[in-house]
C-alpha cells in the first residue's frame, strides 16, 4: 500500500553556470522548497462529476484512504468495486446517496489497526469472503446496508468490533472467528424469527425487529448527555446510546 499522505519539504538546489558550458560555478545555488502530497483531513472518492467542487477527489476509495490524514474523513461519492484496507484511524462514510463498495474478489473492507468508524455505506461481500474483516484496531460499524452475498458479514480476527443499526441481508454466516471482542447487538439481520444466523450467539437476543430507516447515536462519557431522533430522546447514563427508527408501516 502507498504510504500515508504527508506534507513534506524537499530542498532542490540548482547550480548556475555563469561561465558557460565549459566551466561550472561552485558557489551560486538556488534553493526551492516544494510541498509533496499535502494531506487533507476530509477527502472524497469519486469521479470529477461525482465530487464536483469537493476536493481533494480521488478515483478510488483506497487512494482516498491512503491520502487522508490520520483521524480524518473519507467520503464515498459513488459506487466502487474494490477491496480496501485500512491501517490507521479514520472515518469511512457515505458522501452521496449512491455510496457503495462491492468486493472485487477479497474481503470488501479489511481493518488492520486504528480507531475506525464505517458508517452509512452499502457494502457487498464477494460470495466467498467477508464484507468486513477485522484484523485489529477499534472498529465501529453503524448504519450500513451490508449484503453478505451468502457468505460472511463479519470476520472477527483481532481487535474489537462494535456494530449496530445496520441492515444485513443474504447472510451465510453473521460472524466468523472469535479472536476479537465483538458486540453485534441492535442490528436487523434480515429476519426476526428462528434461532439467528450462524455465529451470532447471544447478540441475537438483542436484535432489531425490522429494517432500520434512520438512527441517532452518541457516546456519554459522563452522565447528562442526550441523544434525540424525532420525538424520542435518551438522557443521562454512560456508554453508547442508540435510537433507531423503523419508519411507519
Amino acid at each position: 500500500m502507498p504510504r500515508e499522505a504527508a506534507t513534506e519539504s524537499v530542498i532542490l538546489r540548482q547550480r548556475r553556470d555563469p561561465a558557460g558550458a565549459s566551466g561550472w560555478s561552485s558557489i551560486a545555488f538556488r534553493t526551492a522548497i516544494v510541498t509533496i502530497n499535502p494531506a487533507a483531513n476530509t477527502v472524497y472518492a469519486g469521479s470529477p462529476a461525482q465530487c464536483g467542487s469537493s476536493i481533494p477527489c480521488y478515483p478510488t476509495v483506497q487512494r482516498a484512504i491512503n491520502y487522508v490524514t490520520t483521524g480524518g474523513i473519507v467520503n464515498i461519492m459513488g459506487s466502487f468495486t474494490e477491496n480496501v484496507v485500512i491501517g490507521r484511524s479514520m472515518t469511512l462514510q457515505r458522501g452521496s446517496t449512491s455510496a457503495s463498495l462491492t468486493s472485487a474478489g477479497d474481503n470488501t473492507i479489511s481493518i488492520d489497526a486504528g480507531t475506525v468508524v464505517i458508517k452509512d455505506i452499502a457494502i457487498i461481500a464477494g460470495g466467498t469472503t467477508a464484507a468486513i474483516n477485522v484484523n485489529g484496531g477499534i472498529v465501529t460499524v453503524k448504519g450500513n446496508a451490508i449484503d453478505a452475498n451468502s457468505s460472511v458479514a463479519f470476520n472477527c480476527l483481532g481487535g474489537s468490533l462494535n456494530a449496530y443499526a445496520n441492515n444485513l441481508s443474504n447472510l451465510g454466516t453473521a460472524k466468523n472467528g472469535s479472536a476479537c471482542t465483538a458486540n453485534l447487538a441492535h442490528n436487523w439481520w434480515g429476519t426476526y424469527d428462528g434461532s439467528g444466523p450462524v455465529g451470532l450467539g447471544s447478540d441475537w437476543d438483542a436484535r432489531l425487529g425490522n429494517l432500520v430507516e434512520s438512527y441517532s447515536d452518541g457516546y456519554f462519557s459522563v452522565p447528562g448527555g442526550n441523544v434525540t431522533l424525532g420525538g424520542a430522546s435518551m438522557v443521562g447514563g454512560t456508554g453508547t446510546a442508540i435510537i433507531v427508527s423503523h419508519g411507519k408501516n
